[in-house]
Formats: C-alpha cells, sequence, structure tokens
C-alpha cells in the first residue's frame, strides 16, 4: 500500500475500533478479566504509559489540612508518612483492575490507634455480592469483609450498589492491544519464515516418469541451494529462478502495529510518540496532550484524595469520636511555586504564608520560642526572642555611644 492508501485504511481501522463493543461487557468473568489486565501490563506499550501515568499522579505532594483544635493534629502527625505513601501506591492499582481493597492494620502509640500497616492481598481473592458488600477468598473459604475500621474501596468509576468491581482504565485500549498482538503474532511468522531468502526453480520437462522427474528436482534443488552472496552461474533446463517474498504483507502489518502502540499512548496518557514531534503541528498537538494528561492525572489523584480522606475519618471516628471537625487530606495538585521561588519572595519581602511553608513545604515547625533558629543577617544568628531583645538593647546603646562622640 502507498502512504495514502495506508492513511485512509487506518482511519477506516480507527473508525471500526469505535464501534467494538465495551471489553468490560464481553469478559464478565472476573478471573478472566484480571487475568487479561495482568497480561495487557506485560505490553511494552501499555506497561510504560501505565507506569508514566502512575508515576506522575504519585508525585504530586499531599499534606493534612489542619483543624483548631492542637490536639487532633498532633494525633493525626503521628500516623507516617510512609503509612499514606503506601496507601496511596496500592489504591492507585484500581486505575487497571477497577477497584482495589485496603486492609489496615492499627497500633496504639500515645494513647491512640494509629494505622500501621496497609495490606493488599491479591486481587483476584475478593468478590461482592448482590448489595456489594466485600468478601475474601482464603483458599476454599470466602469470609465476608465486614470488620469496622478495616477495609477500604479505591474504585475507578462505580460504586458499592452499581458496578462494585469498577472500571479499568484498560478497556479503552483493549481491542487495540488485541489486534496488535494478532498482528504481531503474524508478523513474527512471516519474518521467521522468509528472514532466509527462498528461491522457486521453474523448468520444463517432457519427462513423465515419476522417478526421473524426482530426480530431476532433487538435481535442480541442489544447484539452486549453492546460490551464494555475490555468485552466478548457469543451470541447465531452468526458465527461471524466482525469489519468494512478503514485503507487503510485512509492511502493512507492521504499520497496523505502530498504529496500534500510538492509539495506546494516547488512550492511557493522552500522549502521542515521541518520532512525531519535530514538525511544529506534531509539536503543538504534543503540547495539547501533555495538558490532557496533566488533567488526566489531576482526576486521578482527586479521586485518591476521597478515599485517603476516608481513612482519616476512620482514624477520627476511632480517636475523637466527639469531635465535629475534621482534618482533611489534600493532594496539591496545582503549579504551586518551587522553595526557591518562595525564597526569593521573601527576599524581595513579598509576604508568604508561614501556614503554608510548615504544611506544604514540611518545614520543621517550631514547639516554642527556644526551639526557634532563625538568620537575621549574615553576621548574626538568633535562638529564641529573649536574646533578640538583648541584641536590640546592645544595638541601641552603641548607637548613643556614637552620636555622643561625634557631638
Amino acid at each position: 500500500m502507498n502512504r495514502l492508501d495506508n492513511n485512509v485504511v487506518l482511519k477506516e481501522f480507527s473508525t471500526f475500533i469505535d464501534q467494538l463493543p465495551n471489553p468490560a461487557d464481553i469478559i464478565t468473568d472476573r478471573k478472566e478479566a484480571i487475568s487479561v489486565y495482568s497480561e495487557m501490563l506485560l505490553d511494552e506499550k501499555i506497561g510504560s504509559s501505565w507506569e508514566l501515568r502512575k508515576n506522575k499522579t504519585l508525585d504530586f505532594p499531599f499534606f493534612i489540612k489542619k483543624v483548631e483544635n492542637e490536639k487532633v493534629n498532633k494525633a493525626v502527625e503521628l500516623i507516617p508518612t510512609s503509612i499514606w505513601n503506601k496507601f496511596l501506591k496500592s489504591a492507585i492499582d484500581a486505575e487497571v483492575y477497577g477497584h482495589r481493597p485496603i486492609d489496615i492494620t492499627y497500633t496504639q502509640k500515645n494513647g491512640y490507634w494509629i494505622p500501621s500497616q496497609i495490606g493488599k492481598a491479591k486481587i483476584d481473592r475478593f468478590s461482592y455480592d448482590n448489595q456489594g458488600n466485600l468478601y475474601i477468598r482464603t483458599n476454599l473459604i470466602k469470609s465476608p469483609c465486614n470488620q469496622k475500621y478495616r477495609w477500604l474501596i479505591h474504585r475507578n468509576d462505580g460504586s458499592k450498589r452499581d458496578e462494585p468491581y469498577g472500571n479499568s482504565i484498560l478497556n479503552k485500549v483493549f481491542w487495540l492491544w488485541s489486534f496488535k498482538k494478532l498482528g504481531l503474532e503474524f508478523w513474527l511468522k512471516m519474518e521467521k519464515r522468509f528472514a532466509v531468502p527462498s528461491f522457486l526453480a521453474l523448468f520444463e520437462t517432457d519427462e513423465n516418469n515419476e522417478k526421473i522427474l524426482n530426480s530431476i528436482v532433487e538435481g535442480v534443488t541442489s544447484q539452486i541451494q549453492n546460490i551464494t552472496s555475490g555468485s552466478s552461474g548457469a543451470m541447465a533446463n531452468i526458465k527461471e529462478v524466482k525469489q519468494v517474498k512478503a514485503d507487503g504483507a510485512v509492511k502493512d502489518f507492521r504499520l497496523l502495529c505502530d498504529y496500534c502502540n500510538e492509539g495506546i499512548a494516547v488512550g492511557l496518557t493522552s500522549q502521542v510518540l515521541a518520532s512525531g514531534t519535530t514538525d511544529n503541528g506534531n509539536r503543538a498537538l504534543g503540547e495539547v496532550h501533555s495538558q490532557t494528561l496533566l488533567s488526566l492525572i489531576k482526576n486521578d489523584a482527586r479521586d485518591l484524595k476521597e478515599t485517603a480522606s476516608k481513612l482519616l475519618v476512620y482514624f477520627m471516628q476511632i480517636n475523637f469520636p466527639e469531635e465535629a471537625e475534621y482534618p482533611e487530606f489534600e493532594i496539591d495538585t496545582d503549579n504551586k511555586a518551587s522553595f526557591e521561588q518562595v525564597m526569593q519572595a521573601i527576599e524581595k519581602g513579598i509576604p508568604v504564608s508561614k501556614e503554608a511553608l510548615y504544611n506544604e513545604y514540611k518545614l520543621p515547625k517550631p514547639t516554642g520560642d527556644e526551639d526557634i533558629f532563625e538568620k537575621k543577617d549574615d553576621q548574626m544568628m538568633m535562638f529564641s526572642d529573649e536574646k533578640k531583645q538583648k541584641t536590640a538593647k546592645k544595638k541601641r546603646k552603641m548607637v548613643i555611644t556614637n552620636t555622643n562622640y561625634k557631638r
């Protein structure tokens, strides 16, 4: 096919893909669906696209929005950052499998029950009944996951009542992956079959005796096999020698695989392949896709925030059942200023929020006046308000002495 024919065929193929049914409606068996999703992740393009999307989502900084009750704030600070990281890394699996039940273990510390372990059993062990209640299978026994404050479920779309298994983002690229897989299998077979050139010799004979005819064929075959690179020669009774090739079919299927790869990248991350960024038009299109990817991962982060906030609700209900105001789990998806930009703003006298410095940039907050360490200027360090006052008095005395001396 020429380039114009390729574009027409690919456009028609794209239209055909769009009209295919949702794979979730076809693969209704959960074990089969999980097996398919796991196999899809082994595909290089699908695996790398998912890793890109997942890592960018988890790169967003998170913090706990505090409340007026300092006792609550200090209790929440007892939850290790590593627990929050493990929770988010576990929950985001729901993007692939549609849902992710998370098992939470608590340990008592300073009089509070603190989340200390985040567990995630194999996804194929979980199931739901008609009411959306969660069950876990251990060996051949299915048990309800109804222990209070122990289980949290993160879903990609769906709900407890409607679609408790959620929806996998891989459904968007299932058909592209399927056609790519079939095309790749065909391409590998053709490459293997025709990697070494094959020749077909056409000759004429009036011989009807089968034994003599077979002898002639063996002789012709022996002559063909002796052909090496750059060699030449004459072969008796051979009318024509042709090389058997399948270039056109192999190239067409390779084109199909390339198209499927690009469709997978766009479907999972809205990213075009890197080879298309040299042209100004393609570069502008790439910027649009980058913005779309940012929108995707922001949505993923907002979903994670809602589920992580439920863990804080558990924490409050266990430790502060009478408290009305709950702290909130926040994921900063905005393009906030870097710490260097904040420091430059401070040096230029631009007012900056202390609360934001402590909460969003994770600066250690002083526990009292004696715990303060701040730089006054290049020559002097201040460690407390008391020393500040003594230094200020000393400076005033020096100014008076100097004035008297001038007079």
